[in-house]
């Protein structure tokens, strides 16, 4: 008998606008981007859930968020949600998440003063249920008042 692995790869993208104007440009001074991500046991519980027809509550535009928090703590699978002092959720922006390709993809806009401190994890949440598909820890930067930070996550699933 052949075993078979789902993987789950994750892309992070961060694109830094110092302001409002630069970011009307499209002129960021700077774009991270980072790979890494641990699927929550609570989020796996909830695909499951949603491909069972069991669930209500989809990763749609209505109940997507992307978490941003402070904490550093590694990630664990039995952990439900961002850790951090400080954490911040945004709404997907409208047309997001998308899902093709084996891939998930949120995206979400902090606009100035929202999440003003250190990004070391986050998390895709579904906002209606609280409930985390995954958490990553990365070091992305400080983000400081008046900068305009957009954020991308990519979740793809291979064997």
């Amino acid at each position: 008998m052949m075993a078979s692995k789902l993987h789950a790869t994750t892309k992070i993208k961060v694109i830094k606008y110092k302001n409002e104007e630069d970011y009307k440009k499209g002129k960021p001074y700077a774009v991270v981007e980072k790979k890494g991500n641990l699927m929550l046991a609570s989020g796996m519980n909830a695909v499951w859930t949603l491909v069972a027809g069991t669930s209500d509550y989809h990763y749609d535009n209505t109940n997507t968020y992307i978490g941003v928090g402070d904490s550093n703590t590694s990630a664990n699978e039995n952990q439900t949600d961002l850790l951090g002092s400080n954490k911040t959720y945004k709404q997907c922006y409208p047309g997001f998440p998308v899902a093709f390709g084996r891939k998930l993809i949120a995206f979400s806009v902090f606009e100035a003063g929202e999440a003003n401190y250190a990004w070391n994890e986050l998390v895709i949440k579904n906002n209606a249920t609280g409930v985390c598909l995954n958490r990553a820890v990365q070091s992305l930067g400080t983000k400081t008042s008046g900068e305009i930070w957009p954020i991308e996550i990519e979740i793809q699933l291979s064997n």
